[in-house]
C-alpha cells in the first residue's frame, strides 16, 4: 500500500544530504583554488627573485672579470718593461732553440750588461772551491770539477735577483718556488766541469723538492778563449757570450731523466769565465 508520508519523508532526507554536500564541497574548492593560487604566488616570487640573484651574480661575475683582464693587461707591461716577455724575445729572434734532445734554448741578451756587473761584484769576493755530490751523498772536492762558487742564499730577497728569478720562471713556465738559489761560477785559465748530468740518482737527493728538472746557465762576463758549454752526446757547443742564457731541460717531456742532457764547461784557456746556474726541481725547492 502506498504511503505518502512515507515519500514525503524520504525527499526530505536526500534533500538535506545534498544540502549538506553542498555546504562541504563548496568550502573545500575555495580552499583549493585559495591555495593554489597562493603556491603559484609564491612561485613566481622565487622565480623572479632567483632571476634577480642571478642577475646580480652575472653583474658581479662580469665586474671580477674585468678587474682580472686590468690586472692582466698592467702585468703584462711590466713583464715586457722589464725585459721578461719571452713571446717578444722568441719573435724577435733573441731566443733560438738548439736541440730538441736535449731540448735546449739560448736567449741572446738575457741578461743587461749593469745586472752581469751586479752580481759579479756581490759575490767575488766570496767564491770557494766548488764541490761534487761524492759516493755517499756528501759534498766533496774533485778534479772533475776544478772551479770556484757560492750559492747567493745571501741575496734572496736582492730585487735584481728577484726579477731575474721571475724572468726564469717565464721563460720555463714552473713557478719562481721550484728554483734552488743562484749558483754563482768562476773559471779561471786550466779550470773546467767536465762530463756530468744535473739530475740525481741518489734518491736520498729527492726530498728537497724532487729532481733537477731543468738548467739554466747564465754568462756574466766571458773569458778570452775557451769555456764553452758542450753536450759531448750529440755534439753541440755553446759559446759563451756576456748576457746570453742557456736554458735545457735535464728530463723528457714524460719525466724521464735525458741521458743526451750529459754536458760540460770546457777548460778555459785565456781569462776569466764568471757564470751562473740556476736549477730547477719537479716541486717547491725546500
Amino acid at each position: 500500500m502506498f504511503r505518502p508520508n512515507s515519500r514525503r519523508s524520504f525527499i526530505s532526507s536526500h534533500s538535506n544530504k545534498f544540502k549538506f554536500g553542498l555546504y562541504t564541497v563548496i568550502p573545500t574548492l575555495f580552499l583549493v583554488v585559495l591555495f593554489g593560487i597562493c603556491v603559484y604566488g609564491i612561485y613566481q616570487y622565487g622565480k623572479n627573485e632567483g632571476l634577480s640573484l642571478s642577475t646580480e651574480k652575472l653583474e658581479n661575475y662580469e665586474h671580477l672579470l674585468k678587474l682580472e683582464k686590468s690586472k692582466a693587461q698592467k702585468q703584462a707591461k711590466e713583464i715586457k718593461k722589464e725585459g721578461r716577455d719571452f713571446g717578444s724575445a722568441l719573435d724577435s729572434g733573441k731566443v733560438k732553440t738548439l736541440s730538441w734532445s736535449p731540448r735546449a734554448q739560448l736567449w741572446s741578451g738575457f741578461l743587461t750588461e749593469e745586472e752581469c756587473d751586479y752580481i759579479i761584484a756581490r759575490g767575488k769576493d766570496r767564491l770557494t772551491r766548488s764541490l761534487v755530490v761524492g759516493a755517499k751523498g756528501k759534498d766533496t772536492q774533485s778534479d772533475h770539477r776544478t772551479s770556484t762558487g757560492v750559492f747567493l742564499t745571501y741575496m734572496i730577497d736582492d730585487p735584481v735577483i728577484k726579477k731575474i728569478e721571475e724572468r726564469m720562471s717565464d721563460w720555463t713556465h714552473l713557478p719562481v718556488e721550484n728554483q734552488e738559489h743562484f749558483y754563482l761560477l768562476r773559471y779561471e785559465p786550466g779550470q773546467q766541469y767536465k762530463a756530468h748530468h744535473d739530475y740525481f740518482s741518489d734518491p736520498k737527493l729527492l726530498k728537497y723538492g724532487g729532481n733537477r728538472i731543468a738548467t739554466i746557465v747564465t754568462y756574466l762576463d766571458a773569458p778570452g778563449e775557451g769555456g764553452a758549454t758542450a753536450f759531448p752526446s750529440v755534439g753541440l757547443k755553446v759559446e759563451v757570450k756576456k748576457g746570453d742564457a742557456l736554458l735545457f731541460w735535464d728530463y723528457t717531456p714524460d719525466l724521464q731523466p735525458d741521458p743526451n742532457s750529459m754536458h760540460a764547461s770546457q777548460p778555459v784557456k785565456t781569462g776569466t769565465k764568471f757564470a751562473m746556474a740556476k736549477w730547477i726541481r719537479m716541486r717547491k725547492f725546500r
